[in-house]
């Protein structure tokens, strides 16, 4: 089973909001639930409810959302423009050192639309690393966001 929680990164105003992700029955990756911004202090605390909660709809049908259409963007467009993409995903049936996967997504302007992450952008952590290192990594992927 796959947890996932979307970070995204506001750029100009150094803000987080948090999106739970699920895996649905056909095995696609849906939004559910509304984003909530999140403190720096609490972001590792709330990536970890979030993963709890999407595997607890792993497989599930859950009506999928379009949560920045309740932002004050209004649309896809204009939030993707302010916005950067980290990932975290938690995988149940991976070794205990690639427990979970920390990444930012690469952003294609043309499409709008984010692609997949380059390697250095990449990090797996295990439970107890996910614990002492979380910071260290966020901080080190949002420093990356304006190469």
């Amino acid at each position: 089973m796959i947890g996932m929680v979307d970070i995204h990164i506001n750029k100009e105003e150094q803000n987080f909001l948090l999106q739970v992700l699920h895996k649905n029955k056909i095995g696609f990756g849906e939004c559910i639930g509304d984003l909530r911004e999140v403190s720096y202090e609490e972001l590792a605390e709330a990536v970890q409810e979030g993963l709890k909660t999407s595997l607890k709809y792993y497989k599930v049908d859950v009506e999928a959302s379009e949560p920045w259409k309740k932002t004050k963007y209004r649309s896809w467009k204009k939030f993707y423009s302010r916005h950067e993409l980290l990932s975290v995903s938690y995988n149940t049936e991976e070794t205990e050192e690639k427990r979970y996967e920390i990444f930012l997504w690469e952003k294609e302007l043309t499409r709008n639309a984010y692609t997949t992450p380059k390697k250095e952008n990449m990090f797996y952590l295990s439970q107890e690393e996910f614990e002492t290192k979380f910071y260290t990594v966020f901080d080190t992927l949002r420093s990356r966001i304006e190469e």
